[in-house]
């Protein structure tokens, strides 16, 4: 009953009616009161593991385990909380114990897998909030356990075991340690071979129905390889003074693929557009950058891999057009003719090795492109990519078409898009000293334009808050990507607090001094849409002194 409870998610009444209710024959006990193995052994296992009830107890101390988990997630579902993530540690922790203790009988490998599969559960949720670095030991665990068990190394369970693998990875690379992950993903390839050599040497030689497994295996193990070699191999050595021989990418944009050293790696490595396009998405992806807060890939202009980063959105814009894969052709650059459109997703066209990209993969990757400073990209992709999904039925999809769009919004207020755009308008229309004006019609005529310049970037303001009081009234924060979402609502709040801080000084005079803002009006008009933003966004649960002042300042 508790295993059916735990299934519908009814954790509390899984854990008090069933899990605790069970364990209770053994006394009142918590999960931090056994410091090691031996304190559980005496505890609940005086029998050893071979008892008859030691499956029974194994399967109620698993159950209470993730259930307690799951109870301490509905209080605070971002772990913020210091008392939360020590009790969630505690739990991980006597996971593993236990682990360990059904690793000594073979005959439990069934429950060694369910307590794999609870550490991945709670691993992945705390990966998600960006504590990867507490959870990579008992990851690493898991696999370690899936590895000692003879009959948990099968390929049944092979798919599993690359899951984990995965894990791992990327632990590794949310932890800046992308060294360790290369080694460990090219450790996890050679256990996959080792199982592909035994299987073949086992099994039936016309037996197919393993090729798949495998070939699915090393298709995510091998993303991750490329994901670090891809830019490890072009990295300059300290001190080598090697001249950069690269062509511009705008120079091969009408060759065939593959054009690039990037896509020629792909092209080796990877069979289909869409394990190149997820290989790309995947090299791309880093969990310590926020898709707002923009930045280019590689500061230095003189370094090689910023050459890396442009030829993997290079590539990327071709795979979408229809390009790579496996059947290669002359692409419009400025379609999306690589799309599939349907409920399908990229890892398993990946897998099969087919041609094509999914829509959600396209949304991601323009994400990137603003965030990596691919204005270009960017500009290519976005208005193309918005009236695709706005021509769709799917309506999920719409509020991806409506990130990319405040996404837009926020490009115009952007400090690098706008020297980007000033430079190449430099490029269009150069202009020498003798063009520029002197004297006071020139200085008049700056004036005039920093006053526009005021006016636009209100204006520009306005426009992003009212696409996201938009999503305020139409959606909820769990259907949308909140963290740009809050990420501009704060960047409009700073620009806010800014300008009434001028003025607002507490005194009975306020509304005096408030009409000599410039624009009165259009501001407090944009500190109230902010205001009702932050609190749709549940900001106050965070950080709750920026929801107040927000209402102190515009109460006044």
């Amino acid at each position: 009953m508790g295993d059916f409870l735990l299934q519908i998610k009814e954790y509390r009444m899984a854990l008090w009616h069933c899990y605790d209710l069970y364990l209770r024959k053994f006394g009142e006990h918590k999960l931090s009161d056994f410091p090691d193995i031996n304190v559980i052994q005496d505890t609940y296992f005086r029998f050893g593991v071979d008892g008859k009830d030691a499956e029974m107890t194994f399967r109620a101390l698993l159950g209470k385990a993730i259930s307690l988990f799951h109870t301490l997630c509905a209080s605070d579902i971002k772990i913020d909380q210091l008392t939360t993530v020590e009790q969630t540690m505690k739990i991980m922790n006597f996971l593993r114990m236990l682990t360990q203790i059904m690793l000594s009988n073979e005959k439990l490998c069934w429950l060694v897998y369910n307590g794999t599969v609870h550490l991945y559960t709670i691993s992945r949720h705390l990966m998600s909030v960006g504590r990867s670095a507490k959870v990579l030991e008992y990851v690493l665990w898991a696999c370690m356990c899936m590895e000692s068990s003879v009959p948990l190394v099968s390929i049944r369970y092979l798919d599993w075991r690359t899951t984990l693998y995965i894990t791992v990875c990327q632990c590794y690379f949310d932890c800046r340690a992308g060294s360790h992950a290369e080694i460990f993903a090219r450790r996890a390839v050679a256990k996959v071979n080792e199982l592909c050599q035994l299987e073949q040497i086992s099994s039936k030689p016309n037996d197919l129905t393993t090729v798949p497994v495998f070939k699915a295996a090393t298709v995510k193990l091998g993303i991750f390889v490329f994901r670090r070699s891809v830019f490890e191999t072009r990295r300059r050595l300290k001190g080598a003074m090697r001249p950069r021989t690269i062509k511009s990418l705008k120079d091969v944009t009408q060759s065939s693929w593959p054009r690039s050293i990037v896509e020629r790696s792909l092209n080796d490595v990877f069979e289909g557009s869409a394990a190149q396009f997820l290989a790309i998405v995947e090299s791309l992806n880093d969990t310590n950058r926020r898709v707002f807060i923009s930045s280019p890939g590689a500061t230095d202009a003189d370094d090689p891999l910023g050459d890396v980063y442009n030829e993997l959105f290079f590539a990327g814009v071709c795979l979408i057009s229809g390009g790579g894969g496996v059947g290669v052709q002359q692409t419009d650059l400025r379609g999306l003719g690589g799309v599939r459109v349907g409920d399908i997703e990229l890892l398993p066209l990946a897998v099969r090795g087919e041609d094509g990209v999914t829509l959600s993969a396209v949304v991601k990757f323009v994400k990137m492109a603003y965030n990596y400073e691919q204005w270009e990209v960017f500009d290519q992709l976005a208005e193309t990519t918005v009236q695709f999904i706005k021509a769709q039925t799917d309506a999920s999809s719409h509020r991806d078409a409506r990130m990319i769009e405040i996404l837009q919004a926020c490009q115009v207020i952007n400090m690098s898009f706008r020297k980007y755009r000033r430079l190449q308008a430099q490029k269009l229309n150069p202009v020498g000293p003798e063009g520029e004006a002197a004297g006071v019609e020139g200085t008049s005529a700056a004036s005039i334009t920093a006053v526009s310049r005021t006016i636009q970037l209100t204006d520009d303001l306005i426009h992003l808050a009212t696409l996201l009081h938009g999503c305020v009234k139409q959606c909820k924060p769990s259907q949308l990507d909140i963290d740009i979402i809050v990420d501009a609502a704060l960047y409009l709040w700073t620009k806010c607090k800014a300008v009434f801080a001028k003025v607002q000084t507490g005194s009975l005079e306020t509304t005096r001094y408030l009409q000599r803002v410039d624009n009165a009006s259009k501001w407090i008009h944009l500190m109230n849409l902010v205001h009702d933003v932050l609190t749709w966004c549940g900001v106050s649960t965070i950080d709750p002194t920026v929801v107040a002042e927000s209402a102190l300042r515009l109460s006044l």
